[in-house]
């Protein structure tokens, strides 16, 4: 078992996933480039609206945009966004290195006291990602919402 959101990992070695979602989990017997194509991220669909969203500005943008207090709150969200994304890639990178960390000292037959806290860190890395992405799918439709109000 391999936990890890490296995608040219998973293409590498994955050929059945379990996927983690708001409504739990569910198993998918395939590759990583199959489950994209059949199924997806729901989140991915989510950014690119956003995204659509920031570089088209709707009639209903524009009217969000009118008030300046709206505009401020949108600012500081994209402002949020933008930093905890930095945070999750920067965090992404850091358990890339220890999951390569972890996987050398099993092969050299390092302690078990060394390997457990080795997991220990990237588990503690893959908990606070998995937050990140909760916090800004709050943040993504706190956006939405004020950008349709």
């Amino acid at each position: 078992m391999l936990v890890t959101h490296n995608e040219e990992m998973l293409r590498a070695v994955a050929n059945k996933l379990i996927i983690f979602r708001a409504g739990g989990a569910e198993i998918f017997f395939g590759t990583y480039d199959e489950f994209l194509e059949k199924i997806g991220w729901d989140e991915e669909a989510s950014l690119k609206k956003t995204e659509k969203a920031k570089k088209e500005p709707s009639k209903k943008t524009v009217k969000a945009h009118s008030s300046k207090k709206t505009e401020r709150k949108l600012k500081a969200l994209r402002r949020d966004c933008d930093k905890l994304e930095e945070r999750t890639k920067a965090l992404e990178a850091a358990l890339e290195k220890k999951s390569k960390e972890t996987e050398a000292a099993s092969g050299t037959g390092a302690n078990h006291n060394e390997l457990a806290k080795l997991y220990s860190e990237a588990g503690l890395m893959q908990t606070e990602i998995d937050e990140n992405y909760e916090k800004l799918e709050a943040l993504m439709q706190e956006i939405e919402t004020l950008q349709n109000s």
